[in-house]
């Protein structure tokens, strides 16, 4: 009989005792349960802003070849140096995409799988009292769509925060240059943004949190039904069992809807676009007037060249 001498582990992660990580206030507590990954989580965070500028860095190009290149014909080295810029900018805004993905994920899975284990191995050293009273389906959810849920925030929503920061501070830089006006009126709509996102954030946690209890409750109902699925069988309980996990899915599905929430920035778009359009139709009169004056003035020079040239023939 054989036994495995070296055991090796296809993950490592930092070594940390998570009990330490519970604390009363979930900031802080989020804080520590990312010991030995912040580094990495802040390389990923400047990434994306870096990613960012060079967004912001390309659109600002295709706007200095429209305006300015091609408006004032220079196809020369001026056009060449314009399509590196584009390049650059669309690269580095690629490459840091993926370099943030990639470190934002890496500490994501590696929160998630000390997490995960730190769980099960606390699961196996309770009591037998605990296990007499706790619902197995509980249990499942807890170890399942909960640490999903921790790893989700720390892969998307965490650094979605960074990535909006870093999106609004640089493109309100942009906006401002182009047209300062424009910029301000798309912004007037942030203080609302502030107070919806306040309100919703009360509620929201209520929701979830009701929304987690039934879903514990579905995994529940299916573990029992597939510990007992002979018993079932035996005392043809099919059509009851099938009525009551819809049931408890439907309550689900109605939680689910409570954590919804459905904004929209129409009224933005609409003054950006309503102002936006106003000062481009108003542009394009002014210089429509400012060429019919100029044909107006050619027309007026060629008459009176034509006037002086036919006196000079006459003498």
């Amino acid at each position: 009989m054989t036994t495995m001498a070296n055991h090796t582990q296809p993950l490592t992660t930092p070594e940390y005792d998570l009990s330490h990580a519970v604390h009363a206030n979930r900031l802080i507590g989020i804080w520590r349960l990312s010991r030995g990954f912040r580094w990495a989580y802040l390389a990923a965070t400047v990434s994306l802003g870096i990613a960012a500028a060079g967004r912001a860095g390309a659109y600002l190009t295709l706007r200095y070849l429209v305006d300015t290149v091609l408006v004032g014909n220079r196809f020369g080295r001026e056009l060449a140096y314009v399509v590196v810029a584009f390049l650059a900018a669309s690269a580095a805004e690629g490459l840091f995409s993926y370099l943030s993905g990639l470190w934002a994920a890496q500490t994501a899975e590696g929160v998630a799988m000390r997490l995960r284990n730190y769980l099960f191995d606390h699961i196996q050293r309770l009591s037998f009292t605990y296990h007499d009273y706790a619902q197995t389906g509980d249990l499942i959810a807890r170890c399942t769509s909960d640490i999903d849920s921790v790893r989700r925030l720390f892969a998307d929503q965490a650094i979605g925060i960074g990535r909006i920061i870093s999106l609004f501070l640089i493109n309100l830089i942009a906006l401002v240059r182009l047209n300062g006006p424009l910029a301000w009126l798309a912004c007037a709509v942030l203080p609302l943004l502030f107070v919806a996102s306040a309100l919703f954030g009360r509620r929201v946690g209520a929701a979830f949190e009701a929304y987690q209890a039934q879903e514990a409750r579905v995994c529940t109902v299916l573990q029992e039904n597939l510990t007992a699925v002979r018993v079932v069988r035996a005392f043809a309980r099919q059509d009851f069992e099938r009525d009551k996990f819809d049931r408890e899915n439907a309550l689900k599905l109605e939680r689910a809807r409570g954590c919804l929430l459905y904004t929209s920035d129409a009224a933005d778009d609409l003054l950006c676009v309503d102002l936006g359009g106003r000062r481009i139709i108003k542009k394009k009169k002014n210089n429509t007037r400012h060429h019919q004056v100029s044909n107006e003035q050619r027309c007026n020079q060629r008459e009176e060249t034509k006037a002086t040239n036919t006196r000079i023939s006459a003498r």
